[in-house]
């Protein structure tokens, strides 16, 4: 089964990731800006008898993404 994401609610994906046999995934987005954060998903697969994709409709999960504990050193000014 294939898991789409679309990070800004274009209907277009900017990611994808592919399911296990057990339904299990790893999806780890890139370009996040920490704080509060909309995914979009939508799984699809083809079915094999009727020859055609079986596609869901976009869910959306709403998260924090916050500043890792140990990021990197950030220049927020030079003088």
């Amino acid at each position: 089964m294939t898991v789409e994401w679309d990070h800004d609610a274009d209907g277009i994906p900017e990611g994808v990731t592919f399911a296990s046999a057990s339904g299990e995934f790893e999806y780890e987005p890139a370009g996040l800006k920490v704080g509060s954060n909309t995914l979009h998903w939508r799984t699809w697969q083809w079915d094999f008898e009727h020859e055609e994709y079986l596609i869901g409709n976009w869910t959306s999960m709403e998260f924090v993404l916050e500043n890792p504990a140990n990021g990197p050193a950030q220049i927020v000014e030079l003088a």
